[in-house]
């Protein structure tokens, strides 16, 4: 539970926005976050429960920045009917990674890596280290959206590796948010594809 400020255009509010709950009585408005349905995410829950003040103060902050306002703006829906709300929810959701493809990667320069990424609002950026087998750095750089509609992300190799197999790929995922999901993947003949479990 969050106390809402009231400066904010949710003050007296009550019913269900989204996955939030707003609550007004005597001693002001307070928002909650909708009941899970699996008894197994209660853990889950109760981690978004204690971020919730710090996503009302990240809402407010951002819907103040007139770039920032058009962004969240834009994210607008039935469910989260403003820029205010698109803001919360974003705070509260990591992005996920959904599958890494480098089947094509073969050590040479200017060949793709793929990353599948989505999040409740905008993956804003995509991170790529590549490590050779004892850990040393062989590059790293960021990738390039290619397709909004399934989320995929292209990086383009740049360095010539001789030592793929049992190397590393990294991937680093970032939200307007600033949440951050990484995955891992070691590099070889039965690794090049792999499904990825996200995080939210």
């Amino acid at each position: 539970m969050a106390r809402v400020d009231k400066n904010s255009p949710f003050y007296g509010t009550s019913g269900r926005v989204g996955d939030l709950i707003f609550r007004t009585g005597l001693y002001g408005t307070t928002v909650h976050l909708a009941p899970e349905k699996k008894k197994n995410k209660s853990k889950y829950r109760a981690n978004r429960n204690s971020r919730m003040p710090q996503a009302i103060e990240y809402a407010r902050k951002r819907i103040r920045d007139p770039e920032m306002y058009e962004l969240y703006q834009s994210g607008v829906n039935d469910a989260k009917n403003s820029a205010y709300m698109v803001a919360i929810t974003d705070y509260l959701h990591a992005p996920k990674i959904s599958r890494i493809d480098s089947s094509k990667y073969t050590g040479s320069v200017k060949q793709p890596i793929n990353i599948y990424a989505t999040d409740d609002f905008k993956v804003n950026k995509v991170m790529v280290v590549i490590r050779n087998p004892i850990g040393e750095l062989v590059e790293s750089g960021e990738a390039t959206m290619k397709s909004k509609r399934y989320g995929r992300w292209t990086y383009l190799t740049t360095v010539v590796n001789t030592t793929t197999v049992g190397g590393t790929l990294l991937v680093t995922v970032e939200d307007h948010a600033e949440n951050i999901t990484s995955q891992t993947v070691v590099l070889g003949d039965n690794t090049a594809e792999q499904e990825c479990g996200g995080q939210d």
